[in-house]
């Protein structure tokens, strides 16, 4: 689903739902794209606790606020499309948990590769769309290998798995 803007600073949309038909549900909002500036496209997935998609959105169940500053709903347009079909994958995501991973890659202390690769996974898992037997596996690494998540097509599960790893011992 996609939230078409008019925007000054794309790094500060924020994209909230409003009224109590989310209260019970999942809301993502996925990071702008500026690309037909001053155009801003954001997209979205709006699913109830089973990851079924929500259905009768429109413009008006959505506040878009930057910098203090609500936009008014006629400045929103927003086009549903609802993926259906497409190839069934299996994903086996291997992550790499060895102590070299504790590295910092940023200008502070909590910056690490490993940090960065948990990120990237969850986003990954959090993107895909699970079409029929598509499922995930998650594996890891450091002196050993392990079996983080066996075959699943449970987001949540998988991305509390993501969360729940810590970094392990030296790669031998």
């Amino acid at each position: 689903m996609i939230l078409l803007l008019r925007s000054l600073a794309i790094f500060m949309v924020i994209f909230s739902a409003i009224g109590v038909s989310f209260a019970q549900n999942r809301f993502n909002a996925y990071t702008p794209d500026a690309e037909k500036f001053p155009k801003v496209r954001a997209f979205y997935e709006a699913t109830d606790n089973n990851n079924v998609p929500l259905t009768g959105i429109t413009s008006s169940d959505f506040r878009v606020v930057e910098n203090g500053i609500t936009i008014p709903a006629s400045d929103i347009t927003q086009k549903c499309s609802t993926i259906v079909d497409g190839p069934e994958l299996s994903v086996v995501l291997v992550i790499d948990k060895s102590a070299s991973m504790s590295e910092q890659v940023g200008s502070r202390p909590e910056e690490t590769r490993f940090r960065f690769v948990k990120q990237a996974s969850k986003l990954f898992v959090s993107l895909l769309n699970f079409i029929g037997r598509t499922k995930v596996a998650i594996v890891s690494f450091d002196g050993q290998a392990y079996l983080e998540h066996d075959w699943s097509n449970n987001r949540n599960s998988l991305l509390k798995a993501i969360d729940s790893m810590i970094l392990g011992s030296a790669t031998y």
